[in-house]
């Protein structure tokens, strides 16, 4: 394999970032520090960083740009009884600012015994959630994420007996993220993966399988995307899958909308129409119901475990072989931007980013016809903890820039 190796954060950009950011405060969650992450919150700026210690912690608003990062992990729950929380905590900063969710799991349990409102997190404004998980096993009706505003997912899992993930609107990215749904008996009769409404969609390098059926010889395994409305879905890499049924198989995709569903090297397959312990199989269900088409989408992303500290950064183009890519770096990741050739929106401010490197798509990816480009950073250091940088690849096609996933993040 052919690696365009580049030294990223060389101490010439650290002099540049230390430069070009804000003061940035640290607020610290859990012993010896504030007892609750909504304590921090009250407390800091925009731009501030908030250090959540391990530990479970009750739900919270964000309603300004900072930062929330849990290094070693934590988690955000109900206590027993519930507590008198509201069930839905807006994640929105305002306009002009950006929040980002880093290492939380945000646990909703069995309603009874005793009785816990769900934790559900509805995200709107200029969001990213990296290394997160969503488990909601709740008796009431719930999604454990509702998204409607310009959201990103990286390495995120969801969870749960409920439709995991609902987008309403705005445009919502997940890059490597895995959607689980189980059915059981006494929740969801059909939990999906994602259901769209609204809103644009797009998954890069993702795994969903839909709920499985669950004791009733007439249930069905569920669609692990259903579109509804003006919804409309874009998918590269990606591995979609409706649940395993009983009888009839079970479709991958159901678009009721009039907007095809693009897609590229990606595997979308319905459920197989007899679970595995009944000898008699029937073979996997329909890719989809509802318009799609195959096209050009460029893939890509992220070092697996994210920006670590202590580790080189990997960020990757995939697309046609033999094309040029860029890498654009900026320090903070700007809404959805619209700019001259350039096909999609772009998350950043082209006065305030720069082209790192070029070059070719010529290492293998495993799809006839495609290959990928790959940078390295140097070693992430200390001085680097609770930074942010993004990266964002383009692919020419010849006429515009198409633009691959955007990467990076705060660094811990």
């Amino acid at each position: 394999m052919v690696e365009n190796v580049l030294t990223l954060v060389r101490p010439a950009m650290l002099v540049f970032a230390a430069a070009s950011l804000a003061a940035q405060a640290t607020h610290n969650v859990g012993p010896g520090g504030y007892p609750q992450i909504s304590d921090a919150i009250a407390a800091a700026q925009p731009g501030d960083l908030i250090l959540v210690q391990q530990g479970s912690y009750l739900p919270f608003d964000l309603t300004i740009g900072v930062c929330v990062l849990a290094p070693g992990g934590a988690t955000v729950t109900t206590p027993p009884g519930g507590g008198g929380l509201p069930w839905v905590h807006p994640i929105q900063p305002p306009a002009g600012q950006h929040a980002q969710i880093v290492g939380l799991t945000f646990v909703t349990n069995s309603a009874y015994p005793p009785a816990e409102p769900p934790v559900t997190v509805h995200a709107t404004g200029n969001v990213v959630f990296a290394d997160c998980v969503f488990r909601n096993w709740s008796d009431y009706l719930s999604n454990a994420v509702i998204c409607n505003g310009d959201v990103q997912f990286d390495r995120c899992q969801w969870l749960g007996v409920w439709d995991c993930l609902l987008v309403q609107g705005g445009r919502v990215v997940a890059n490597s993220c895995s959607f689980s749904p189980s059915r059981v008996n006494w929740a969801g009769s059909d939990p999906k993966c994602i259901v769209a409404t609204g809103g644009e969609l797009r998954l890069n390098f993702c795994t969903l399988h839909g709920s499985d059926a669950d004791g009733q010889p007439s249930w069905i395994g569920s669609t692990a995307i259903q579109l509804n409305g003006t919804a409309s879905l874009t998918v590269a890499d990606c591995s979609i899958t409706g649940g395993n049924s009983i009888t009839t198989p079970s479709i991958g995709i159901t678009n009721n909308t009039t907007t095809p569903v693009r897609h590229a090297r990606s595997t979308i397959l319905g459920g197989t129409g007899v679970l595995s312990h009944i000898p008699t199989q029937v073979g996997p269900g329909p890719g989809f119901t509802g318009p799609e088409q195959s096209t050009l989408l460029v893939g890509g992303g992220g070092s697996a475990a994210g920006p670590r500290l202590g580790t080189q950064y990997l960020c990757s183009v995939v697309g046609p072989a033999n094309s040029i890519t860029l890498l654009v770096l900026s320090l903070e990741r700007a809404p959805a931007t619209t700019l001259p050739l350039i096909a999609e929106p772009v998350h950043f401010d082209p006065t305030n980013a720069f082209v790192l490197a070029a070059g070719v798509t010529n290492d293998y990816s495993g799809w006839p016809g495609n290959a990928s480009c790959i940078w390295s950073t140097v070693t992430l250091t200390a001085p680097m903890l609770g930074r942010q940088f993004w990266l964002h690849p383009l692919l020419w096609d010849g006429a515009l820039f198409q633009v691959g996933p955007t990467c990076g993040g705060v660094v811990y």
